[in-house]
């Protein structure tokens, strides 16, 4: 019975190669959930600036009927209109100033920005993982573009840290990513 040795420098690369296929799997899987936690958050901005300007326009419409009934009226009988009238003027005022402190549609274009960095991360490495599967590149070139990949990826997580998605959109991007995968295995 002859014996097949593997040269060491073979198994080497072999493993060497093994450990680039699973740093990319890492990066890509890192740049999936951070993409699709960016575009949650997103989504979210968008919403509660679109609820915030709903009630800044009915407080409006309200103080508008309540001093349109009291001209009508032409006596102040109802003092309790007048009152309501300046509360109501006041939540919007209010409301407005918070909407204008916490600027959420830029907010939400920032996510939609950090979200595109990431799923263009996502692509290179999609790319690099058919790559390694045809064997169309050396080692050495997968190697270089797994580092740019990584580098990369750790340069925009430092970047977004003066944005960064709420915790629940975090879990939220795992379990609609979970639930998405474990979709088409079943199919």
């Amino acid at each position: 019975m002859i014996q097949l040795r593997i040269p060491f420098n073979v198994t080497k690369q072999r493993n060497q190669l093994q450990e680039l296929r699973e740093k990319l799997r890492r990066i890509k899987r890192e740049a999936l959930y951070s993409n699709k936690a960016h575009l949650i958050a997103s989504r979210r901005n968008y919403r509660l600036h679109k609820r915030l300007c709903m009630l800044i326009i009915l407080s409006n419409v309200a103080i508008g009927l309540v001093l349109t009934y009291i001209h009508i009226d032409g006596m102040l009988r109802w003092m309790w209109m007048c009152y309501t009238s300046a509360v109501l003027a006041f939540s919007a005022a209010l409301l407005t100033m918070v909407l204008a402190k916490l600027n959420l549609p830029k907010s939400a274009e920032g996510h939609k920005a950090f979200a595109g960095r990431y799923d263009a991360i996502f692509s290179k490495c999609d790319l690099l993982q058919n790559s390694l599967v045809n064997n169309n590149v050396t080692e050495e070139v997968i190697q270089h573009k797994v580092l740019s990949c990584c580098s990369a990826l750790e340069m925009l997580n430092e970047e977004q840290f003066k944005l960064m998605p709420l915790r629940k959109d975090k879990t939220r991007a795992k379990k609609e990513i979970e639930a998405k995968s474990k979709g088409k295995r079943r199919s």
